[in-house]
């Protein structure tokens, strides 16, 4: 059966619109504590955040273990506006650094900035200039920059990815289902 749970995240410096990992928790719990639905077998929540009304998968793996998938809406991407090396220099990469085969693009639904880097070293060699994302952020009402390449460490992963939300008090975080979600788009 369905059951609505309200969960949502915060960071210090601003609550946020949806946290991620802390909804798929809270969605495990509310199953584990028999609070939606009678077996392991399967059931969807929606799950109500500032972002909107979001949906909810659990089920239990063969072993026991909780699956969770989590619908984190549709994304409204368009190309950049400005200019891709102004983007680039802005948020710390050097002249050239971006993938010339992809554009830099906007994610309005989640506020983000989405910056393909051509080299891994490049990525991995960033120092952000996060008052520069926060100067941004503010007029431009974009407070996310993930920034990924195509090249990756682990030879099975399609991108390395890192992330900064200074803005919303995130110098960078390490790991963000939800840039992932909307990464998966722009690359679809």
């Amino acid at each position: 059966g369905d059951a609505g749970s309200r969960c949502g995240g915060s960071t210090r410096a601003v609550g946020g619109a949806l946290c991620a990992h802390g909804t798929l928790a809270a969605a495990v719990g509310v199953g584990r504590e028999g609070r939606c639905w009678a077996t392991w077998g399967g059931v969807g929540i929606r799950d109500q955040t500032r972002r909107g009304a979001l949906g909810v998968w659990v089920r239990a793996d063969d072993d026991g273990r909780p699956s969770v998938l989590m619908s984190v809406g549709v994304a409204a991407l368009r190309e950049a506006p400005d200019d891709g090396e102004r983007i680039a220099r802005m948020v710390g990469l050097a002249s050239g650094a971006l993938d010339p085969e992809l554009p830099v693009a906007i994610d309005d639904a989640s506020a983000r900035v989405i910056v393909p880097v051509r080299r891994l070293a490049d990525l991995l060699e960033l120092r952000p200039d996060l008052d520069a994302m926060r100067r941004y952020s503010g007029p431009n009402r974009l407070t996310r920059f993930t920034l990924f390449s195509r090249e990756t460490i682990d030879p099975g992963a399609l991108v390395h990815v890192r992330h900064f939300a200074p803005a919303n008090g995130i110098p960078e975080d390490p790991v963000t289902g939800t840039a992932h979600g909307v990464l998966a788009a722009y690359l679809d």
